[in-house]
């Protein structure tokens, strides 16, 4: 299929000074560009059955003023005399997209541990048996709450950190029922929740039945940023104009496929790790922090998942989206020139553009991850755990 091409110009306004000369010059207003892949089918007699596809589509609005009526760009002369004056477009002035913002990979992986789940569940009994000696303890550690508190805390409660010792009574209250809180939130949510986790996970698992062979499976994610960035721009023969653009982006993938699941068949996945490796990672001390920030254990799991049921993938395929709606300003620059002394004056610059690529793929085996990247995005739920772990380690202080 042949790309689409569509240009609306509008045009520059320029007054020249002292004499009073006008200019009309034709600027590129609007673009926008949409460009299909071509279609390609593994049986072209299944016309149902999802195809090999993509697209990509720009929209851009140039730079302009026709919104705030402000003066586009402005010379002044040394003296402060103008020399010029431009209203109206100065052109299309933004980047050209590059490979890396169409980059996919983390929602890809975050839609196949989804993906994951549903084929083989979130039980993992292996883990559940090796930290069984820490769960008996939290159990018991529950049959009275005063006898427990006076077994772990030191006599006269805890140390109080130096930085609060000045406030004497009220910092040892303080002390004690923040650290409490702490220990009581980090019990709960990776203690007692997981433990009801697996029990009701084992009892679903105890109860599950196939009825038919050949399952489907999804699994979908999405991402939302907002970010901010500069791009220098030759405006109106003025090289390196700032030009701020306000990035608005989403990031969307999923898979579906189907999987030849034997009829009432024990699948020991579904109970338990096979990966001593996955294994050993989650039973590393404070391994789930550095998944907040590299999400290693997923990773693992999903390598393992791949690997087990690669010989029962029977198709599928899977899809990524990325949309970007970015908003372009120059709203005040002002530079001299150190060859003559004229001022150049921009301001009241306002334009827009569109992203748009769409991809999706027919699978030829069951679907792998991609290396996990590097990414700072804790929700509620991790910072809640990040304060409270560091309340543990202010203990010590």
């Amino acid at each position: 299929m042949k790309a689409r091409f569509k240009n609306v110009n509008m045009s520059l306004q320029k007054t020249f000074y002292p004499s009073g000369d006008r200019l009309s010059e034709s600027k590129t207003f609007s673009q926008e560009e949409i460009q299909p892949g071509v279609m390609v089918r593994n049986d072209p007699k299944k016309r149902k059955a999802a195809a090999t596809w993509n697209y990509t589509v720009f929209n851009r609005l140039a730079l302009n003023t026709f919104d705030s009526g402000s003066t586009a760009h402005k010379i002044e002369n040394s003296n402060g005399t103008k020399r010029l004056e431009a209203k109206g477009c100065v052109g299309i002035h933004v980047p050209d997209p590059t490979p890396d913002i169409y980059d996919t990979s983390s929602v890809k992986n975050s839609a196949l541990s989804r993906l994951n789940d549903q084929v083989r569940g979130d039980l993992d009994l292996a883990i559940a048996l090796a930290e069984l000696g820490k769960t008996a303890e939290m159990i018991r550690g529950c049959h009275k709450v005063e006898s427990y508190a006076k077994s772990v805390s030191p006599r006269g409660g805890f140390p109080v950190p130096k930085p609060l010792r000045f406030l004497g009574k009220p910092a040892r209250l303080l002390n004690n029922v923040s650290l409490a809180a702490a220990n009581g939130y980090l019990v709960y949510k990776y203690g007692w929740s997981q433990l009801m986790r697996d029990v009701f996970n084992a009892a679903d698992e105890s109860i599950r039945f196939t009825m038919h062979q050949l399952q489907n499976f999804k699994g979908s994610a999405k991402e939302t940023t907002q970010r901010e960035s500069m791009f220098l721009s030759a405006i109106d023969g003025v090289s390196d104009v700032p030009v701020m653009l306000k990035w608005d982006e989403k990031k969307a993938a999923k898979f579906k496929i189907t999987l030849a699941i034997p009829v009432q068949a024990f699948d020991i996945a579904r109970w338990s790790s096979l990966n001593p490796v996955s294994l050993g990672w989650e039973l590393i001390p404070y391994s789930f922090v550095v998944d907040w920030f590299v999400d290693v254990g997923s990773y693992l799991r999903n390598v393992e998942t791949a690997c087990y049921y690669n010989t029962s993938f029977r198709g599928g395929y899977v899809s990524s989206l990325y949309v970007a709606h970015v908003e372009s300003r120059c709203d005040y620059y002002r530079r001299r020139s150190v060859f003559d002394g004229s001022v150049d004056t921009f301001e009241g610059l306002e334009g827009a553009l569109k992203y748009v690529k769409f991809s999706r793929t027919v699978l030829s085996s069951y679907p792998s991850p991609s290396l996990p990247k590097f990414k700072v995005d804790l929700g509620s739920s991790q910072l809640t755990s990040a304060a409270a772990l560091l309340r543990q380690l202010l203990r010590r202080a």
